[in-house]
């Protein structure tokens, strides 16, 4: 049996991502440290972070919500039709890709 060499794989990501975290905290350092409140650059980031925290679980309500409906309507049928068959079949394609690029 072949030993797989993935816990090796896995210390060694593991270790560039501690390097680059040290190498962005001395590039902060180096640059003066972080911005304060009282810069604009804070509130420029600020708003649209509190925009996208209030908005984003609200799309996902209504996405989740959707599907439910979606799923009890089609509860009784085992196959999708023609049309969102098509549709359907490129994203579950591209998902294998990424699962199996990994």
């Amino acid at each position: 049996m072949t030993p797989v060499a993935l816990p090796a794989t896995r210390s060694r990501q593991l270790a560039l991502a501690a390097l680059a975290l040290v190498a962005g905290q001395l590039t902060i350092a180096a640059a003066g440290g972080y911005l304060g409140y009282s810069s604009g650059l804070s509130t420029a980031l600020a708003v649209p972070t509190i925009l996208t925290i209030l908005i984003a679980p609200q799309i996902a309500l209504v996405a989740g919500s959707l599907a439910a409906l979606r799923a009890l309507r089609r509860r009784q049928s085992r196959r999708l039709p023609a049309g969102e068959g098509r549709d359907v079949q490129p994203r579950v394609l591209l998902s294998g890709m990424r699962v199996l690029a990994g």
